[in-house]
């Protein structure tokens, strides 16, 4: 997670340790492990050393030097940063490339949440092809078999939350949270509401 302020400066050494010959498979066959960042939702420069996606580019071996320069008047929230080579960067996100960026300042309009306890959940679809554990992951989120006798389709793909499978999340009875959410999944879409009030239904009986 980056935390920042409005007039900050992100200053960030980029360096790109991926392997020079990938193993896995991308929308460009093959990966070549090209790697760069996004800003995503953050109002700043699309211009090198900024959020150039375009031009700045590091191969394996190679560094990036970003200083992104945060505005003054920006809005403070949650956005979020992930890889972006075309043809690559789904496979990266799906590594765990992306990210949480805060801007500091949301107390100053939404005055309940400055005494509240802050959490910052970042939701992301993790690759599961290859694991070794794939079998064991797949029975923890009970991905359910197909009726009748059927074969079900193998699902290469879980979600987390700051990297743990089903994670538990302390709140103590009548506590008020102020949770920050964030999909940093690569082309994935949560239904969190349904999913959350379900979730508390069951969880209180």
């Amino acid at each position: 997670m980056i935390r920042a302020s409005p007039s900050d400066v992100l200053k960030i050494t980029y360096i790109n340790n991926l392997p020079v010959k990938s193993s896995e498979t991308c929308a460009v066959v093959p990966c070549m492990d090209m790697t760069n960042l996004h800003f995503h939702g953050l109002t700043v420069s699309p211009k090198a050393p900024q959020d150039d996606v375009l031009t700045m580019l590091a191969m394996p071996g190679q560094v990036l030097h970003y200083a992104v320069q945060i505005p003054r008047d920006h809005q403070p929230g949650l956005f979020w940063y992930h890889t972006h080579p075309h043809g690559e960067s789904a496979r990266q996100v799906l590594d765990g490339m992306s990210g949480a960026i805060v801007i500091e300042g949301i107390e100053r309009y939404a005055h309940e949440v400055r005494q509240l306890r802050e959490r910052v959940l970042v939701l992301r679809g993790r690759s599961i092809e290859g694991d070794t554990n794939a079998a064991e992951l797949r029975a923890h989120v009970e991905i359910p078999s197909e009726p009748c006798g059927g074969t079900a389709e193998q699902a290469s793909e879980i979600f987390t939350v700051n990297g743990v499978v089903r994670p538990q999340i302390e709140i103590a009875p009548k506590e008020r949270q102020f949770w920050r959410i964030v999909n940093a999944s690569a082309d994935r879409y949560l239904d969190l509401q349904r999913r959350l009030v379900a979730h508390f239904r069951s969880f209180l009986g």
